[in-house]
């Protein structure tokens, strides 16, 4: 729902409701507005976005007016590394030693990331981390609540990014999904 969509139902039970339960049924119901971006490749239409030892933004929200109104954050990733590793076998399958990963960042209005694919050098919150030598798609999906410091941090105008990384050359974030839904009241 929109913002004013949001109004209009709330005006419409407080006809008939005190508003310390209307707010509460609201919220309860989650009726937030909802921003987001994706990145979406399902073949044959799209290429999925592979990360070779650097970063490329996958999605990025666009600027947010009232970051103090932000309810929750959510982030979904579906993606996976290059499949093999010299590293030893009990790493396989495992977080450890993977150097495959998604972190959130947070840009200002003006930063330079206007577009999807673009390399960021910017410190960043990490979100998620593929599991290391597999190469079957993994799905997660991360909720952070307005009390993350993130969101906590964030300022009027500000963007949320959802990068995808690699940190060496030989290893490849394979990205077929990236999403941000940013869910806010009023």
């Amino acid at each position: 729902p929109s913002p004013a969509d949001i109004l209009i139902t709330r005006f419409s039970l407080l006809r008939r409701l005190p508003i310390e339960l209307v707010d509460l049924i609201l919220h309860a119901a989650e009726y937030y507005s909802r921003c987001t971006d994706s990145f979406v490749a399902f073949p044959p239409d799209r290429e999925i976005m592979r990360v070779r030892g650097g970063a490329r933004l996958a999605a990025l929200t666009p600027p947010i007016p009232h970051p103090e109104c932000i309810m929750k954050v959510v982030i979904r990733t579906e993606s996976h590394d290059q499949g093999w590793s010299p590293y030893p076998l009990k790493d396989h399958g495992t977080y450890n030693n993977s150097w495959t990963w998604f972190e959130l960042q947070i840009l200002g209005k003006d930063s330079a990331a206007g577009y999807r694919g673009v390399v960021l050098d910017v410190p960043g919150w990490r979100i998620c981390t593929n599991r290391h030598a597999r190469i079957d798609w993994q799905v997660v999906e991360v909720v952070l609540d307005r009390t993350n410091e993130v969101v906590s941090g964030l300022r009027p105008g500000n963007r949320l990014g959802v990068v995808a990384k690699a940190r060496y050359p030989g290893w490849v974030n394979n990205v077929r999904r990236a999403e941000i839904d940013v869910f806010s009241w009023m």
